[in-house]
């Protein structure tokens, strides 16, 4: 993922190529651990003083992904995409992020445009949240999101 290697498919409720939703840390750190060309960092925070209280997070920055573990049975719950430039996202055999090919989708760690998700890739199956711009701003933010 670092080099652009293969893409990784997102499959909307179960995971992100061969990281699945429900997996155990310990079966994730072994299989990220065993490709280092792919997974160069890997950067592990967990609560020492309240272990079972506080979720366990895996970032992994050369690849622009974290994810999230809760900590009691120590499972993967959310799986963040933070740099959709150091990763190529594939949905239905789409790209989700296409490099400066379209006017709607420009390259950026930003990732893809509202539009081109909501219209083009998974479209609406559960209403988004607006949260209200910041006081100078005339933008606000509408976050999408699919439970699983």
């Amino acid at each position: 993922m670092t080099a652009k290697s293969a893409p990784v498919h997102i499959f909307p409720g179960k995971g992100l190529g061969f990281i699945t939703l429900g997996a155990s840390l310990h079966n994730v750190l072994t299989r990220v651990k065993s490709h280092p060309q792919t997974y160069p960092a890997i950067d592990l925070a967990y609560s020492s003083s309240d272990p079972l209280r506080n979720p366990v997070v895996l970032q992994l920055p050369s690849n622009g992904l974290r994810l999230r573990f809760d900590g009691p049975d120590q499972r993967l719950r959310l799986i963040e995409v933070l740099d959709f430039s150091r990763v190529d996202l594939v949905y239905k055999n789409q790209d989700v992020l296409k490099g400066g090919k379209s006017t709607e989708q420009p390259t950026s760690s930003q990732g893809p445009s509202f539009r081109h998700v909501y219209n083009r890739l998974f479209g609406p199956s559960y209403p988004g949240e607006y949260i209200s711009p910041p006081d100078q701003s005339p933008y606000g933010t509408y976050v999408l999101s699919y439970p699983g």
